[in-house]
């Protein structure tokens, strides 16, 4: 049974795990990075487990509509402009990719957003992950590469996603 609690600091080694089996090389953060942003806004970081292993994540955090979050770096503050709850990250380990963990995740993602008076989220695609963002209404907004030769796209929702 999968359980959907808070990431905290001593989860990340967990994180990493997960980051490494789901991301290429160039888009793999440190842990220095990924500590920074549960400092930020811990109760957007959230942890799917399968008993006490951690099967998929999902980082979150206010931030400004059309503006990109730097990859791994934990040298940045929240703005105090912020309009948009921002997906920084969402990784499902591949053994667990057809067991709604994603969706699960998301879900209490979007809640909590609710709850918080947030109604706007951005992330950035990779991986050929548009698709998948697409289902919860975001749109694209604009491709670039994003590091390292890795192509992107800025998306864009308004409104609480919901499955499609």
């Amino acid at each position: 049974m999968i359980t959907i609690r808070s990431i905290v600091p001593n989860d990340i080694p967990e994180v990493l795990k997960v980051q490494r089996l789901c991301y290429k090389p160039a888009l793999n953060e440190a842990a220095p990075a990924f500590l920074r942003k549960l400092t930020l806004f811990d109760k957007g970081c959230l942890g799917a487990w399968d008993r006490n292993c951690l099967c998929g994540y999902v980082f979150s955090h206010p931030w400004r509509s059309g503006e990109v979050v730097p990859l791994d770096t934990d040298s940045y503050a929240l703005p105090t402009n912020a309009d948009c709850l921002y997906i920084h990250d969402l990784a499902v380990e591949p053994a667990y990719q057809n067991h709604r963990v994603g969706h699960a995740l998301l879900e209490d993602l979007f809640e909590m957003a609710n709850r918080n008076g947030w109604c706007t989220f951005a992330l950035v695609a990779v991986q050929h992950s548009e698709r998948f963002w697409e289902r919860w209404g975001f749109g694209p907004r604009h491709k670039f590469e994003y590091t390292s030769g890795i192509n992107a796209t800025y998306m864009i929702r308004k409104g609480r996603p919901q499955w499609k």
